[in-house]
C-alpha cells in the first residue's frame, strides 16, 4: 500500500520474514509492538517506509497475523492509522513515535479502514465500526450474515455519505452516516 500527501511518502508492506526475538530479522529504525506480543503469539510485520524530504525511516509494526496490508492505513497530515485486525495505531510521523493504539473489538476479523467525514470506518467481516478521530468507537453495524461476497459485487463501499454493503448470500445495504440502515433488500 502506497499513501502520499505533501510532506510524506508512506509505503507498507508484510515482512514475511520478520520473528520476533530473532537476530536474523531484517535491520528496522524503530521497532513498535504496541500489543506487547510475543514468540508465543500468531503474529504478523508489517513494514512502514516512511520519506520525508529530509529523512528515510523504515518502521516495524507487530500486530494481529489476521490483518492485511491492502487498504490497512490512512495518512492525514503527520500522522498514520494503521489496522492491524482489531486495533488501530496511530503513529506520528514527524516523531516517528506512537502516539495512540487502541483496541475496538473482541470478535471476527477486520480487512481495512477509510477516512469518512472527518473519523474512520472499518470494514469487518463480521460488523462495519465509525471510530471517531480519538478512536472511540461511535457505532457498529451487523448484517444477516459476513461482508464477504462469493459473487463480483464489492462487500464494502462509500458513496457520498452513504456506505453500501453486500453480504454472503447477495444481501444488500445502505447505511447513513450514523450508521442507520437506510435500505436493505435481507428483509424484503
Amino acid at each position: 500500500m502506497l499513501l502520499k500527501n505533501e510532506k510524506f511518502q508512506v509505503k507498507i508492506t508484510e515482512d514475511e520474514t520478520f520473528t520476533l526475538e530473532s537476530t536474523d530479522n531484517l535491520p528496522y529504525d524503530i521497532f513498535f509492538n504496541p500489543e506487547n506480543l510475543d514468540r508465543s503469539n500468531i503474529t504478523k510485520a508489517l513494514r512502514i517506509r516512511i520519506k520525508s524530504k529530509d529523512r528515510e525511516r523504515d518502521v516495524i509494526l507487530i500486530g494481529s497475523f489476521y490483518c492485511y496490508d491492502t487498504d490497512c492505513a490512512v495518512l492525514e497530515d503527520n500522522k498514520l492509522a494503521v489496522l492491524m485486525n482489531n486495533t488501530v495505531t496511530v503513529i506520528d510521523l514527524e516523531e516517528c513515535k506512537i502516539s495512540k493504539h487502541e483496541k475496538f473489538s473482541e470478535f471476527g476479523c477486520y480487512f481495512s479502514i477509510c477516512k469518512f467525514q472527518g473519523d474512520y470506518i472499518i470494514h469487518g467481516e463480521l460488523e462495519i465500526v465509525k471510530l471517531d478521530k480519538d478512536l472511540n468507537k461511535e457505532w457498529d453495524f451487523s448484517g444477516a450474515d459476513i461482508f464477504v461476497t462469493q459473487d463480483n459485487n464489492k462487500p464494502f463501499q462509500i458513496s457520498g455519505d452513504k456506505i453500501l454493503l453486500y453480504d454472503w448470500n447477495g444481501a444488500y445495504y445502505e447505511l447513513d452516516m450514523n450508521g442507520k440502515l437506510i435500505y436493505d433488500t435481507y428483509k424484503k
